[in-house]
Order: structure tokens, then C-alpha cells, then sequence
């Protein structure tokens, strides 16, 4: 069996944060090792946690989600993020890559292809879906 990749679920929406997790989990070499609704805990979580991956969904009120991806690189530089965006559109796909995402798709982005995008972007691959 293949190494684990620890991931980091960032995502306000509780049922789509769950989804999310659940989704992760079932791939045997993809491990939630925390979740967060906020980016206040975020960042608590990431000086407990080591994930190698976080999955950027809707941040909430405390965070704009392209900005945050900003904050977490500066914060943990070996952190590979990847935007999962309600809009889909070249400002925020530009947006996010400019903040450093490894990776980039939309929300309707479908479970193996975003598993794929995890694995690529804990390889250090900069993908976009």
C-alpha cells in the first residue's frame, strides 16, 4: 500500500464539509486528519495537525477564500492547497493561482477527479481542473 496523505478540510458549509471528509476518507491512501468550518480554526488546527493537503471550500465571514489560501502558504510554505470554487471564473482560477494553489476546479468537480487533484498536489504538481 501507497504512503498516506494527511488532509486538511477547510469548508463553513457543515453537510458539503462532511461530504468532503467522507469522500476523502473512503480513497485508502487519503487521510482527514482535521476539519474546519472557519479560519480561525484553521489556524488552530494547524499548529496540532501536519496535513500535507487542505481542500479550500467556502471559508466563512472570517476569510475570503483566495486570500486565506494566501494566508495558510505564508503560514505553512509546504502546505499544497486546493480551491474547490463556487464560481468558476478566470478572475478567481488567476486569483488562486497567484495565491499560491496547487490546484483549482469547481464545486461540481467529481470525486475521483478531485482525489486525483489532492494526490498531484501533495506531489507538488500545480493542476488545473
Amino acid at each position: 500500500m501507497s504512503r498516506s496523505i494527511t488532509v486538511l478540510v477547510v469548508e463553513r458549509e457543515p453537510l458539503f464539509r462532511r461530504g468532503l471528509t467522507s469522500s476523502l476518507n473512503l480513497a485508502p491512501d487519503l487521510n482527514v486528519v482535521a476539519s474546519a468550518a472557519s479560519r480561525e480554526e484553521t489556524i488552530r488546527l494547524l499548529e496540532h495537525a501536519s496535513p500535507e493537503v487542505a481542500i479550500i471550500g467556502t471559508v466563512g465571514p472570517d476569510a475570503r477564500g483566495i486570500d486565506f489560501v494566501a494566508e495558510l502558504r505564508r503560514k505553512s510554505p509546504a502546505l499544497a492547497t486546493v480551491v474547490v470554487s463556487v464560481r468558476e471564473t478566470d478572475d478567481e482560477l488567476f486569483a488562486a493561482v497567484r495565491a499560491g494553489a496547487a490546484a483549482y476546479c469547481g464545486r461540481n468537480v467529481e470525486e475521483a477527479t478531485l482525489h486525483d487533484l489532492v494526490r498531484r498536489s501533495a506531489e507538488g504538481e500545480y493542476v488545473i481542473n
